[in-house]
């Protein structure tokens, strides 16, 4: 846990190379919303975003054309530049920063990601369930560069990527420069906190920019409402008082996993950080177009700005920015209607400039096993009819259409609470002004297409709804500023109780998220099956990630290694502390994310045969053979392992605890250790 800790810290440091001096240095040289002009604390605000925004396009091209090596150069040489230029404007202005509010959210999310370590016992928090991916992708850029490959498939040649993976890079950067130091999944919670950080950023920029009116505080009602989520306590806590009766037998892991979701902010930040970074994206490059003046050539530079922020949001975040693309394509037909000849002529650079460089990343995603089709039109599903349909046997879809279309105001009032009565008091506001300014009509066109998209639409390529899930982080975002503002004049009670009971949401959201294994372990809450079927969940943690520890400390980061395809668990200790890329990771071979899936089959019907509970005598020596793999690791939960006479207790193991046996392909590495 204080490895973690320290670890994480130390990322978090280094990420500013990446994060916030070369925001420094290109909002300088470009002169970025007035850059020059504004106050240095401003500039910080404005430099967060900025590296988010342009940060992960440069990593991609010059680490994709040249090496990751050049791209960390490139920093290296921005951030160096960028120390004169903050002295010099340190020297003539006081620097005003409410740190705290940043090291509350710093805090908050390294007590949420790091593992709890109690004795001997190791808990990761439920938020591992997709780091574990995430993670894997990391290590799989660090160590193999650009193009990315699919850390969970190697059918005896590399495949390539198919992920909005841009902001990872960033993180494959710091544990490429920090090397033993720095493993991936502490450079990617590093990361995590200065998205947090970059959101907050953003926050403070559109405050300025769009501000209804002057308010005492206003930033930290903004950053304070992040905290705030909506009702879905409470059908989170009749789950949890069904469960304690013993009516049901299972308990989501997370408050927000009930419904069809419209998550929290701080589920959000800490769940999907690269996300995050594509709203940034997003929400920069349209910052800039909406502050756009002067010259032509000017005009041309905030276009192309902007443009390559949307490019960053399309290979960060793939569903966020198709939202974005829908309400640029609108926002510029209102433009087009308004004659606001200077914005459109910016809309059109940037929409020249994204598609021109976004389109080698999308050519990346075409290929076999790609998953489902890209989108679904539908009408946004709400758990409370899912029941009730089944109990009055719905068997046409009009059914279902009809009962969704009628349940949708209940449906956004329970996921959104405090912020459905910001989205109404809004639209009564705007109803009563005789003109509607050009940024209040921006605001509510965004809220309105990110909405109509993520009702009516969904994603298909898995099952996850990622477009409706994420893609409705614009109408959040500006249900979020314009709460801030209005907070002052609400004079309701039933306001503050929505706000009160999304605050009461999100703290037991995050405390079920942090402490549900470890709970779980202690008969206190009822087992999912990904976690584990016994109260060994801690001591096997321990034992996984002392064993993968090891691994990496004797093995080239290069080296294939290879668990049971058909876990009894969901393996996420191999995503969240491997750091090793592997043959295949499931039966499917993961090809989602990349490759032919009838390449998978071949590699089955040698990797199954391995782990099971009557291996064949030559099945290790023939797997071996047959692949590319280097080290097999073996586990208690493997059918193989509670047999005796089977290659796992026939062979020597270069490593072995209580739960977890490595065994090498080739001569033994450095040591072994009994």
């Amino acid at each position: 846990m204080l490895a973690d800790l320290f670890a994480s810290c130390l990322a978090f440091v280094l990420f500013s190379c990446l994060t916030i001096l070369p925001g420094y240095t290109l909002g300088w040289l470009l002169n970025a919303l007035r850059f020059r002009q504004r106050e240095l604390t401003f500039r910080f605000a404005i430099s967060v975003p900025l590296s988010i925004a342009l940060g992960p396009l440069i990593s991609y091209f010059v680490g994709r054309r040249i090496s990751l090596e050049a791209a960390g150069a490139v920093y290296l040489l921005l951030s160096i530049a960028a120390v004169p230029l903050i002295i010099g404007a340190w020297r003539r202005c006081a620097l005003k920063m409410r740190l705290w509010v940043l090291g509350a959210w710093c805090l908050l999310a390294l007590l949420a990601l790091c593992d709890l370590q109690i004795g001997h016992r190791l808990y990761f928090s439920v938020i591992g369930f997709d780091y574990a991916v995430r993670t894997a992708f990391v290590s799989s850029i660090s160590t193999f560069g650009l193009p990315a490959r699919n850390p969970f498939f190697y059918p005896n040649h590399p495949v390539g990527l198919r992920y909005h993976y841009f902001w990872l890079i960033q993180s494959a950067l710091i544990q490429k420069v920090a090397g033993r130091w720095i493993d991936a999944r502490q450079a990617f919670i590093g990361g995590t906190m200065w998205c947090g950080i970059g959101l907050i950023s953003t926050i403070a920029l559109y405050l300025r920019f769009f501000k209804i009116r002057s308010a005492k505080n206003v930033f930290v009602l903004a950053v304070g409402l992040l905290t705030v989520t909506g009702l879905d306590i409470i059908p989170g806590l009749f789950f949890f008082t069904l469960v304690k009766l013993k009516l049901i037998g299972m308990l989501p892991p997370s408050m927000e996993w009930w419904n069809e979701q419209v998550d929290g902010w701080v589920y959000t930040m800490l769940w999907e950080p690269h996300y995050v970074a594509g709203l940034i994206a997003g929400l920069f490059g349209f910052l800039v177009i909406s502050q756009a003046r002067g010259a032509r050539s000017q005009l041309a530079l905030s276009g192309a700005l902007a443009g390559l922020a949307f490019a960053t949001s399309v290979g960060a975040a793939i569903y966020i920015a198709f939202v974005f693309a829908i309400f640029l394509f609108v926002w510029s037909a209102v433009v087009l209607l308004k004659r606001w000849r200077q914005e459109f002529f910016v809309l059109a650079i940037a929409g020249i400039t994204a598609t021109l460089f976004s389109l080698p990343f999308l050519a990346g995603l075409r290929g076999p096993g790609a998953g489902g089709a890209f989108l679904h039109f539908t009408v946004r599903t709400f758990f409370v009819i899912d029941v009730l349909g089944k109990m009055l046997h719905f068997a046409q879809p009009w059914q279902w259409t009809i009962a969704y279309l009628l349940a949708l105001p209940l449906n956004y009032f329970i996921e959104l609470g405090f912020f459905f009565a910001v989205g109404i008091l809004e639209w009564r506001r705007l109803r009563g002004l005789s003109f509607v300014p050009r940024h209040d009509l921006s605001l509510a066109i965004m809220a309105l297409v990110s909405i109509t998209v993520c009702t009516f639409l969904r994603s298909g390529v898995i099952t996850n709804n990622d477009l409706g899930w994420r893609g409705f982080l614009l109408a959040q975002f500006v249900f979020l500023i314009r709460g801030a503002q209005l907070c002052p004049t609400f004079k309701s009670k039933r306001v503050i109780v929505l706000a009160a009971l999304g605050l009461a949401g999100t703290l037991y959201d995050q405390s079920l998220l942090r402490f549900f294994a470890p709970l779980q372990d202690a008969k206190f809450l009822p087992k999912i099956g990904w976690l584990g079927s016994d109260e060994k969940l801690g001591e096997r943690t321990y034992a996984n990630r002392e064993a993968y520890e090891w691994l990496r400390e004797h093995s080239a980061a290069t080296a294939l290694i290879q668990q049971n395809p058909v876990p009894v668990t969901q393996d996420t200790f191999y995503g969240l502390y491997s750091n090793r890329n592997t043959l295949a990771a499931d039966t499917g071979c993961v090809t989602t994310f990349g490759g032919d899936p009838n390449a998978c089959t071949p590699l089955q019907q040698i990797l199954q045969p391995l782990f099971s509970s009557h291996p064949p005598t030559d099945s290790f020596e023939a797997a071996c053979s047959k692949t590319a793999m280097v080290f097999v690791i073996a586990r208690d939960t493997d059918a193989a392992w509670s047999r005796e006479g089977t290659w796992v207790w026939s062979r020597t193991p270069i490593f072995a605890n209580r739960f977890v046996r490595i065994f090498s392909c080739n001569a033994p590495v450095n040591r072994t250790l009994q």
